[in-house]
C-alpha cells in the first residue's frame, strides 16, 4: 500500500442512548465530587456538573464504547 494514504481512522463504537444514559448516571457522584474539588464547590460546582452531563448526552455520538466512561466524563469537564 503506498505510503501517501492516510491510515483510516477507526469511528468509535456508537453505545445505545439507554445504556449511556444509564452509565452516565452512575458517574453523577463521582463527577459531581470531582466538580467540587475543580471548583471549591458551592453552586459552581452543581453549575459545572449540569453542564457536563449535558455536554457529554450531547457528545455522546463521540464515545467509544468499550473505553473508560469515567476517563471520557472528566476530559469534558476539564474541558468545559
Amino acid at each position: 500500500m503506498p505510503s501517501d494514504i492516510p491510515a483510516r481512522v477507526p469511528l468509535p463504537i456508537a453505545m445505545p442512548d439507554n445504556a449511556f444514559g444509564a452509565a452516565l448516571i452512575e458517574q453523577a457522584a463521582s463527577l459531581s465530587a470531582y466538580a467540587r474539588r475543580l471548583t471549591g464547590g458551592g453552586a459552581d460546582a452543581d453549575d459545572l456538573l449540569q453542564d457536563t452531563m449535558l455536554r457529554c448526552w450531547t457528545a455522546r455520538a463521540s464515545f467509544a464504547a468499550g473505553t473508560s466512561l469515567a476517563a471520557w466524563t472528566r476530559t469534558v469537564m476539564k474541558k468545559g
